[in-house]
């Protein structure tokens, strides 16, 4: 019987799947707060997810992987899998996102962003929440139709939600 061609969709297909190993990272730094970013995802879009993201042109300015699917290391614990989102062209963490299966699915059960000024110099949580919701959007799992949040300084005044 011929095997199977790989799934590219697959997270087990390393092949296609972003790793810690596949671009040059900094971790995220201790300075870092904790978002309110809840967010589940099907087992359709966790295996995109999970395959992460590798800039393949200048304009691609993300590196997204998937840390946790080879089991538990230094980074990782035994208790869910990390999303982790770097700046391309400095590999500088920006965000990491802890996922735990739910269902058949999974679902963020903490999210965090970068707060070193040295690193980055955002500190509106609102549009980090909002970011990182169009970049799983767009980037992760290709919609097209994902609106990419206004940047604090170009929002109208009173435009930011309590």
């Amino acid at each position: 019987m011929p095997d199977k061609p790989p799934n590219e969709t697959d997270p087990a297909n390393t092949a296609n799947r972003a790793t810690r190993d596949t671009w040059k990272i900094r971790p995220l730094p201790e300075r870092r707060t904790q978002l309110a970013f809840k967010r589940a995802f099907s087992r359709e879009e966790y295996q995109r997810v999970a395959l992460g993201f590798v800039p393949r042109e200048m304009e691609d300015k993300w590196f997204i992987y998937l840390n946790g699917l080879d089991g538990p290391d230094d980074l990782d614990g035994p208790d869910g899998e990390w999303l982790y989102l770097h700046r391309s062209w400095t590999g500088i963490c920006i965000y990491s996102l802890r996922l735990l299966p739910i269902g058949e699915g999974h679902r963020v059960s903490e999210a965090w962003v970068n707060r070193d000024p040295e690193e980055y110099r955002m500190v509106d949580d609102q549009y980090d929440a909002e970011l990182l919701q169009f970049l799983i959007d767009s980037i992760l799992l290709g919609k097209a139709d994902a609106a990419r949040p206004l940047s604090p300084l170009n929002r109208p005044k009173g435009a930011l939600s309590e």
